[in-house]
């Protein structure tokens, strides 16, 4: 009899591998910290802004501050390859790849690349707020955090 069940086995399968990859989230837009919905314990500015476009196989990333003046710029691929960019002035390897609908940002910097923190980025049902949970790999002891940023309004100076 349980042979029977053995001609399930290749259509259980051939099923999975024709499956759609789970849904990617629209992560393109603005977005604003909301600081009293974050859980912060390191040098984030309280108004940080990030621009977010994003397309099937990259991320850009234009980070603000609130002065505007100081914008970090990253252009990375989302294939979990290494790109070297920096943040604040300091050299800093990054790297991006899609884990189901989260979008995870790996980050190491230093001399040795002794400090390393992984960002899970999600996106709300709604798609007006993004999740940021932040983990501390490197050195070990620092407490995890979580930013939570909101979608502003596109204006027409944003699109062009």
């Amino acid at each position: 009899m349980k042979l029977h069940y053995l001609w399930l086995v290749p259509i259980v399968l051939t099923g999975a591998a024709w499956a759609d990859p789970p849904a990617r989230p629209d992560l393109s837009g603005v977005w604003r910290l909301e600081p009293s919905q974050s859980e912060i314990h390191s040098r984030v500015p309280s108004e940080l802004t990030w621009q977010i476009e994003q397309t099937d196989d990259a991320i850009h990333l234009i980070q603000r501050e609130a002065d505007n003046k100081n914008a970090d710029e990253w252009r990375c691929n989302t294939d979990g390859k290494d790109c070297k960019v920096k943040d604040e002035g300091r050299k800093v390897v990054i790297s991006f790849y899609y884990n189901g609908p989260v979008l995870v940002e790996l980050e190491s910097e230093g001399s040795n690349h002794d400090n390393v923190t992984k960002k899970r980025i999600s996106l709300s049902k709604d798609g007006n707020m993004i999740t940021v949970d932040v983990i501390h790999l490197m050195p070990q002891g620092k407490p995890p955090e979580k930013l939570v940023l909101s979608r502003q309004p596109t204006t027409t100076a944003q699109n062009h």
